[in-house]
């Protein structure tokens, strides 16, 4: 169950934030090596910021209709209810997890340009260290999900870490407004996932439902969902849409 579900939430992470840092990655060796600090720390807040915004929703997503993915994804020959019912806890608590985790990654090429391998494993073996422990302390009550929750919540620090050591040694930070920006955020999930519940109970997933059934019914959700969480943005005038418009922008004029 566990294998299935890591596999599972490493979709997102690996299909978008990972091509998201392999583009980002020259910009941040750029602006380091020129000293250019200004904008290596915009390039900074402003991606956090667009990462909360963008892997918020996919993990609201997941965890709301982790039950139906993994239907959708693996529900087919030896694949039983009970495989569906622990791989499902498990993905739950992993999304609780994928937004700090793709901030992590994108943290790391931090380290990378500075060459500072040495602390960059002193932090990633304290985060797994409290991974450990998490795991010692979660499993007897809670089984495979605590091994789950221990994960994110290694996830969670390690993000911490990384935020307090970047901002006293490179001075890079969240900027100012954060407190707000989290807040606008977290409105416009909790929006889009009252939406999500709504539709859910509106057409509920059923025993007799085909997985091509199940498929369109969770295309249509995911298109709903994203569509409302990007006009409350507008109308809420979060800043990462407009972040988003410039790097497209900006990589266009490259290509050109």
């Amino acid at each position: 169950a566990l294998r299935y579900s890591s596999t599972l939430i490493s979709i997102p992470s690996g299909v978008f934030v990972a091509a998201f840092n392999i583009a980002l990655f020259p910009w941040i060796a750029e602006y380091f090596n020129n000293g250019e600090h200004e904008k290596l720390q915009k390039l900074y807040r402003e991606t956090v910021r667009l990462l909360i915004y963008i892997m918020g929703l996919v993990a609201v997503g997941i965890a709301i209709f982790a039950e139906d993915i993994v239907r959708v994804a693996l529900q087919r020959g030896a694949f039983d209810a009970y495989s569906l019912e622990l791989t499902a806890g498990a993905l739950f608590f992993y999304a609780l997890g994928i937004a700090f985790q793709s901030i992590c990654t994108f943290q790391m090429r931090f380290y990378y340009v500075r060459q500072v391998l040495l602390r960059l494993g002193l932090i990633l073996t304290a985060a797994l260290a409290i991974k450990i422990v998490s795991s010692v302390m979660l499993i007897d009550s809670m089984g495979h999900e605590g091994l789950a929750l221990a994960t994110s919540a290694a996830k969670f620090c390690c993000f911490v870490v990384f935020a307090i050591d970047l901002r006293r040694v490179s001075n890079l930070n969240f900027g100012s407004g954060i407190t707000l920006l989290l807040f606008k955020t977290a409105l416009s999930l909790l929006i889009t996932a009252l939406l999500w519940i709504g539709l859910a109970n509106i057409w509920p997933a059923t025993e007799s439902m085909t997985l091509w059934h199940l498929f369109v019914r969770l295309s249509i959700f995911a298109i709903l969902g994203c569509a409302a969480y990007i006009l409350l943005g507008i109308w809420l005038k979060l800043p990462q849409l407009r972040f988003t418009l410039d790097l497209w922008n900006s990589k266009f004029k490259n290509n050109n």
